[in-house]
């Protein structure tokens, strides 16, 4: 019990501020994949991914997803146009090599590893630890959200906390990896799409 609140604090919270704070200068992208690797090893040691099926119809969970998504996805495009008229579909329209680059890579560097971590690992590991469904569901978002830190900016703690939520309920409700990995995906290429990307990315 100890090691498991000890790698918790490790993982979801020193990590996070020793980029932040910049302790040592490590690519982000480079964290997130040790912490990838590490969190598959202990899955594939522990046979979680075995254990793990979906508990809902992925055909129909899609659908929902999707309805949901249309609509935020106009709640986005509002808000952009309120806090960042300038940046609206700069991206595609002025870089838009870089966007297709961002397009293709953001489901499997990003998306993709952030859910195994922050919902396959986080569940499956820290169960004996949040042992309520609504414990574990807070802290998986607001760990989600925390993570944003190292953008250095309000926007993406918000938006994160926001979009963390959706991802955990999504999980909690389907148990599937692909489905949340999906969802998050979308969201994220839309942020980068609509104009939204410089909060998470500080090149922007």
């Amino acid at each position: 019990m100890w090691f498991l609140i000890i790698e918790f604090i490790i993982m979801f919270i020193g990590l996070p501020l020793v980029v932040y704070l910049e302790i040592f200068r490590i690519p982000k992208l480079l964290v997130l994949s040790i912490i990838t690797i590490y969190c598959v090893v202990i899955l594939v040691r522990q046979r979680a991914f075995r254990s793990i099926e979906p508990t809902v119809s992925r055909k129909s969970y899609m659908k929902k997803i999707m309805r949901r998504f249309i609509l935020l996805a106009i709640v986005m495009l509002l808000l952009t146009l309120v806090i960042s008229p300038k940046t609206l579909f700069t991206l595609p329209r002025q870089r838009t090599a870089l966007w297709l680059v961002i397009m293709f890579l953001y489901p499997l560097l990003s998306a993709f590893p952030q859910e195994l971590i922050y919902r396959t690992f986080f569940f499956h590991r820290y169960a004996s630890i949040f042992k309520s469904s609504i414990l574990m569901i807070v802290m998986s978002v607001l760990t989600f959200s925390f993570v944003h830190i190292i953008y250095d900016n309000i926007p993406a703690i918000i938006f994160s906390l926001v979009g963390g939520y959706l991802f955990t309920r999504t999980y909690h409700e389907s148990r599937s990896l692909l489905l949340v990995s999906f969802e998050h995906a979308i969201y994220g290429a839309f942020v980068f799409t609509v104009g939204l990307g410089h909060f998470f990315y500080e090149k922007f």
